[in-house]
């Protein structure tokens, strides 16, 4: 009884087929294309002698709900280049075709959860599009 409850809440959720189970084509990695409409390296500032580039990113969806978001920057100060490597970790749902990233771990007050699409490989969210690989 318990197992046909699960496939009928999950074939009316349209999250799984009756071979397969839940559907887990959205996990992997997905690697940054394009920041605010700009390809990469996009520049996310430029004022005077001071700049910073996004060289690379790329955002992985686990099976256990997390996602981590790593990305390549470049800032030029003074003529100083350095480049740099951030992660950032945190939750993400998947509702139909809408896909939510919370961020866990940051300082208070938490920034707000971003949400997008992920279509056929494919996430926007916020100025970022991500291709899966």
């Amino acid at each position: 009884m318990r197992t046909g409850l699960a496939v009928a809440m999950c074939l009316m959720a349209g999250a799984c087929d009756s071979s397969t189970g839940p559907d887990e084509s959205h996990l992997g990695s997905y690697v940054l294309q394009t920041l605010g409409g700009q390809p990469l390296p996009a520049v996310l500032v430029d004022m005077d002698s001071f700049k910073i580039e996004v060289l690379a990113g790329i955002l992985t969806l686990k099976s256990d709900g997390t996602f981590e978001n790593t990305g390549t920057s470049r800032t030029t100060s003074d003529g100083v280049v350095t480049t740099g490597t951030d992660t950032e970790t945190g939750d993400y749902t998947l509702v139909d075709t809408t896909l939510t990233l919370t961020l866990v771990g940051l300082e208070e007050p938490p920034l707000p959860p971003l949400s997008g699409t992920l279509i056929d490989g494919r996430i926007e969210i916020a100025s970022m599009v991500y291709e899966k690989v």
